[in-house]
């Protein structure tokens, strides 16, 4: 049944396609790219609507780890109930458009100053230290393999006059004595808490809670996962050359559990987490599908 309904809707078709296949560009991304396709087809006459179900269903299956996606999907299924998909995802592609300008005001309103650690590349972390930026912050990023995205954040934040400096992996624990926070972003955030971000996360707010140094995630709520709880997100692999031995499959992703993440940081303000991230993940969460789905 899926495979019937994408055939009658080859805007979406090339879109899963795209993101099926994309290793760069993260959650908003895969998001708005879901709901252009869908939006293309409507515009051409086509009806997603005929079958909601197989339509959310092929969404949430192009990457079942991205929580952005499975909003994507509650987006069709609520919204083609109510007769309004197109209006819906048309406020959904204007809230993906003006998140990070929004969480970048958010953070303005934080006072932060001193050394920053962070991995990978979040494009909410990037515009959380832009807007902190002065005041004697400088950032430490680890380099963030498999990928290396960590080395395209520095060079960011580096062009945009940021001190910056990038460590292995393996030594990013030891720029944590000292430092102000730990930042880090979420490709999905479990309904009751857990960050799913980078492999090494985990490790590195391990190292801060050890140092004392609090753990911020930074997030929009649109990654908050409608239905999946800690330990039911699965961890994307990706196939590796590891030189002088071969070819092997690794996890790229690990899970934070919110006993070691202090607040997270979103459009909405920073909001305490640890032992109130269920509660404060469940109202941002309905704040966002409020929003889209007017």
């Amino acid at each position: 049944m899926a495979s019937d309904a994408l055939e009658e809707l080859p805007g979406l078709r090339r879109a899963l396609d795209e993101i099926r296949s994309e290793r760069v560009r993260g959650a908003a991304w895969a998001a708005f790219r879901a709901a252009r396709g869908i939006i293309e087809d409507v515009e051409a006459g086509r009806d997603p609507c005929s079958d909601p179900q197989a339509v959310a269903g092929a969404v949430e299956a192009a990457n079942p780890s991205m929580a952005s996606l499975a909003n994507v999907a509650l987006v069709v299924r609520e919204a083609c109930g109510r007769g309004a998909l197109d209006q819906a995802l048309r406020r959904l592609v204007g809230y993906l458009a003006r998140s990070r300008e929004r969480l970048g005001e958010a953070a303005r309103r934080v006072r932060v100053s001193g050394t920053l650690v962070t991995i990978s590349y979040s494009s909410t972390v990037e515009a959380a230290i832009l807007a902190w930026r002065g005041d004697g912050v400088r950032v430490v990023v680890a380099e963030s393999r498999p990928g290396g995205e960590g080395v395209e954040l520095a060079r960011r934040l580096r062009s945009a006059g940021v001190p910056v400096r990038v460590t292995p992996d393996l030594a990013a624990h030891l720029a944590m004595p000292g430092s102000a926070a730990l930042v880090f972003g979420a490709d999905t955030v479990t309904r009751d808490g857990c960050i799913i971000n980078k492999v090494g996360t985990r490790l590195l707010a391990l190292a801060a809670r050890e140092h004392g140094v609090p753990a911020i995630a930074v997030f929009e709520p649109y990654k908050i996962h409608p239905s999946r709880a800690c330990g039911e997100v699965p961890l994307e692999r990706w196939t590796i050359s590891i030189e002088g031995w071969g070819q092997e499959s690794v996890p790229v992703f690990d899970e934070t559990p919110p006993s070691l993440v202090r607040a997270a940081l979103t459009s909405e303000g920073l909001a305490e987490w640890g032992a109130r991230a269920a509660v404060e993940a469940e109202r941002l969460h309905r704040l966002f599908v409020e929003y889209v789905l007017g």
